[in-house]
């Protein structure tokens, strides 16, 4: 025909790639030449294998993992990422972000602007509707560049973390419905550490301190109470930290001479199952003490009335 034509021959006895290009310069002559691609065969084999295996770990992986390039059209999404949407993979591929994501486009936007700008990879939270509901993923966006160094574009692996959110809120709400329920209390409380520096006081032991919250979180006990009784308090402190059980005594403040009980009581910490943490909770029982005296001193005299119980008129 005189038209020339090109093919890839694989020569099997030498295990070796052939490109041959073979053209007719004039009737009744041809032309081939022959070059040696085995190391770019084997190259693009290599990459295939690699793309392959790549695109098997994605799917398998539990985890959403999406690959966009520069102007936010995605290029790569995983099985786990494309059920969270409610699909499959060949139904986002080629989308645009505001596609995929139209609750957080324009914050998605930015970055993967942020990264490829950058060149470094960056963590985001972000807080996703999904047709399952409202899930928080933590997400490791990463550059992906070519042979030469030029960022093509950015991959990401989002992490649910939607029950440790769930968990922060709960203990927000219970940290505050406790902080409420201190406040309001008639007892002073505090909260202490192994150092015996107050992490929290509530109003009505401040008031007894003089003091503000300021002034005493941070502070250790010894700031604000004699050597006796730091010493008495580290003493009862330290059992119930080696012990993990509460511990109740009675104590008498030197500040106005009124008598409480005591109560400690260790809060665990759960990644270790030991208490980092005591609560104290004085309850003011000067009162009591007061009238256990009175009884007391009536039993004693009442023993040493040896004639009996008489009744004396003001007027004999």
């Amino acid at each position: 025909t005189g038209e020339g034509t090109q093919f890839d021959l694989h020569f099997r006895p030498f295990e070796i790639w052939l490109s041959i290009s073979v053209y007719c310069p004039q009737r009744g002559y041809f032309v081939a030449v022959f070059e040696n691609i085995t190391e770019r065969k084997r190259a693009d084999e290599a990459l295939k294998e690699s793309e392959a295996k790549y695109r098997l770990l994605i799917d398998g992986a539990h985890n959403p993992i999406t690959v966009y390039d520069s102007d936010g059209t995605l290029l790569l999404m995983n099985v786990t990422a494309a059920t969270m949407l409610g699909g499959a993979p060949d139904d986002f591929v080629g989308k645009s972000v505001p596609e995929v994501h139209p609750g957080v486009a324009d914050m998605a936007m930015e970055r993967i602007r942020q990264v490829i700008e950058s060149g470094e990879s960056r963590e985001f939270e972000t807080t996703m509707e999904l047709p399952s509901g409202r899930r928080w993923f933590l997400s490791n966006s990463q550059p992906v560049r070519d042979a030469s160094g030029k960022i093509l574009a950015v991959q990401i692996v989002s992490y649910d973390i939607t029950e440790n959110k769930q968990a922060e809120e709960a203990l927000r709400e219970s940290e505050e419905k406790y902080r409420s329920l201190v406040e309001s209390s008639e007892d002073p409380i505090y909260l202490v550490d192994k150092d015996l520096q107050f992490l929290f006081a509530n109003e009505k032991y401040l008031a007894r301190l003089g003091k503000s919250q300021d002034e005493v979180i941070g502070q250790e006990y010894a700031e604000f109470h004699s050597p006796e009784q730091v010493k008495e308090f580290s003493q009862k402190s330290e059992g119930v930290f080696k012990s993990s059980k509460p511990v109740s005594y009675e104590h008498k403040s030197l500040r106005d001479n009124k008598d409480f009980l005591r109560t400690l009581s260790p809060v665990m910490d759960p990644s270790t199952g030991r208490p980092s943490v005591v609560t104290v909770i004085s309850k003011d029982i000067t009162e009591h003490k007061k009238v256990e005296d009175e009884l007391r001193l009536h039993s004693t005299i009442m023993a040493h009335m040896d004639e009996g119980v008489y009744l004396i008129r003001s007027d004999d």
